[in-house]
């Protein structure tokens, strides 16, 4: 098994051909089968238990992003597929043999029953995805192209918009990005941010489009019109199924009555896993892409590629692909992401700031910070790293909210912007097309009228940030100094917020702010009074934030005493496990 390790891993990608890129592609996600279905069985048990409410956690994307780094559509994705293949055996056992990709597995869980499973089993083998998917729609119409609960954007086109902007144009972005999640009361993604952004100045401006009169008739599948073309079958390697692992195995086994703390453990060893799978798939993908590999063989786009052929999310394969760039361009990055000692989330944390310019020193020391702080400070960080220039995690401060004093230019008030003159850079934002038009539209209004687009998307933050401003009542102090969200580590409320009283009332506690943290209702009323959560010390640098899976200084820096086992730290008891795949 050593032998064959160090022969993988000098083996260069770059130097193969397409249809062996494309073979390798294959056998490699179709060898992850069964471990993708004990990850299924083991996240059915942990939703099924509401496992993340003894651990801590209020909401499962919380937990799903901070202990095994997977998204909360995945988690729940997992969970309904396991349900639906208890009862389905023949699905069940294509699945886990490889003959079955997991898109089309997804997509006949959500319309298959024990009687007709047969049927769908061959409309599969026949079918692209696509086909497969409208065949499925015209049966349950909450299903879309790749499952509604899973890839919601799986039929949108996408498109990259780059503005050339002042640096302190792109580093009031973050601000805005925290009035938005302030007003929406949760944690928005960045295109949805871009789609916020774009529909608040549609509601004040008359927007021209450029380059079009009117909108393009929406085309729905289904109709008849404008079908997509046949997806081409490329020749087939004959493989045998993949090799059942009794480690892999016995992860799945006693999950009825396995505590919370087991099944997160179980579902954490899993995760680490795949990732291991991940990391192998990574550098196949970029190789195969980068040579336009899914072209060649006939398929319109990656994300075409992905989904037909490999049987993985498009949004995966972005992700992937995204990440191993920037394992390309970071030395430090790619050892910590192959070894394990990063999960998926905090990676894809990491990747702007490994591919802004001038952090290639400071790449070692985000990944070691990247294993101290929570998955939700570790994004803010980075946040405010990219926004304010200052790319040295030694220069954040020890709560979230803006650079520390000391490393502010001298003359400059503490929570201003630092003034960078005329020094510019992009501002980059990958939408949906349609966001992307509409986004476009507004900022080439507003430029000939200001001169600029960088002036455009300045004038754009600059309306949305005083309609949303509001003005912060005297008794919402502690809020406003906490940022309008639950202190809680890894909690993404910002919504039902509680002021709790860190030394209780009932004890003699009082009002002031040093007493006071704020708590979405959930952690307060079934966290900390139920037990789950305690809470120390004096707000809000010095309190200590108790947790079952941690021990974390306030802003979400974990105690280096902490006994908890960390997910992101774990490694399988043999190595080969994770290269036998």
């Amino acid at each position: 098994m050593a032998t064959a390790v160090v022969a993988e891993s000098r083996y260069d990608p770059r130097c193969d051909t397409i249809e062996a890129l494309d073979a390798r592609l294959v056998a490699c996600v179709r060898s992850g089968a069964p471990l993708r279905r004990t990850l299924a069985r083991i996240a059915g048990a942990f939703v099924a238990h509401r496992a993340w409410e003894p651990l801590g956690f209020v909401r499962p994307a919380d937990y799903s992003r901070e202990r095994p780094g997977l998204s909360a559509r995945e988690l729940h994705d997992l969970a309904r597929v396991d349900a639906a293949l208890g009862r389905l055996p023949e699905i069940d056992a294509a699945l886990v043999s490889g003959a079955l990709g997991w898109t089309k597995a997804r997509l006949l869980c959500r319309v298959a029953t024990p009687e007709d499973e047969a049927h769908w089993l061959h409309a599969a083998s026949r079918f692209s995805a696509d086909a497969l998917s409208r065949e499925v729609r015209a049966i349950d119409v909450g299903s879309l192209e790749a499952g509604a609960e899973s890839e919601p954007d799986s039929g949108r086109d996408r498109e990259v918009v780059r503005v050339r902007v002042p640096r302190r144009v792109k580093g009031r972005w973050g601000a805005l990005k925290g009035a938005m999640r302030r007003v929406a009361g949760e944690r928005l993604p960045n295109d949805a941010c871009v789609e916020i952004l774009t529909a608040e100045v549609l509601s004040a401006v008359r927007v021209e489009l450029e380059g079009q009169e009117s909108p393009p008739p929406v085309r729905r599948a289904g109709s008849g019109e404008h079908e997509p073309a046949p997806v081409p079958e490329p020749p087939r390697t004959s493989a045998a199924p993949p090799e059942r692992s009794p480690f892999i195995e016995s992860l799945a086994e006693g999950l009825a009555e396995a505590s919370p703390h087991e099944l997160d453990g179980r579902l954490c060893r899993a995760a680490t896993l795949e990732r291991g799978l991940l990391a192998r798939v990574g550098p196949l993908l970029l190789a195969f892409t980068e040579r336009r590999g899914p072209r060649q063989l006939g398929f319109r786009s990656v994300d075409a590629y992905a989904r037909e052929r490999l049987g993985m999310s498009p949004r995966k394969a972005r992700a992937l692909l995204r990440l191993e760039r920037a394992c390309v361009r970071s030395i430090a990055l790619g050892e910590a992401w192959r070894s394990g000692t990063l999960t998926v989330s905090r990676a894809l944390a990491l990747v702007p700031l490994v591919l802004a310019e001038g952090s290639e020193q400071f790449h070692a020391a985000w990944i070691q910070r990247a294993g101290a702080v929570t998955v939700r400070r570790l994004e803010d960080d980075v946040e405010a790293a990219l926004g304010s220039g200052l790319l040295d995690p030694a220069s954040l401060p020890d709560l979230p909210g803006g650079p520390a004093p000391e490393c502010l230019p001298e003359g400059v008030q503490i929570g201003a912007e630092p003034m960078r003159g005329e020094e510019t850079d992009v501002w980059v934002a990958n939408v949906p097309a349609e966001v992307a038009r509409l986004f476009r539209g507004c900022l080439a209004t507003l430029a000939r009228r200001l001169g600029s687009k960088g002036q455009a998307l300045d004038a754009m933050f600059d309306h949305c940030l005083a309609t949303w401003r509001v003005p912060t009542a005297r008794h919402h102090r502690v809020f406003e100094r906490d940022g309008w969200r639950c202190t809680a580590p890894g909690c993404s409320s910002q919504r039902n917020l509680h002021a709790h009283h860190v030394f209780f009332r009932s004890a003699g506690g009082g009002d002031e702010l040093a007493n006071l943290t704020t708590l979405c209702a959930a952690h307060h009323q079934r966290g900390v009074h139920a037990g789950v959560l305690r809470i120390r010390g004096r707000a809000p640098e010095g309190l200590v934030f108790e947790t079952p899976f941690g021990r974390f200084r306030a802003g979400d820096r974990l105690l280096s005493d902490a006994g908890a086992p960390r997910a992101d730290r774990y490694s399988p008891p043999d190595p080969s496990w994770v290269h036998s795949f």
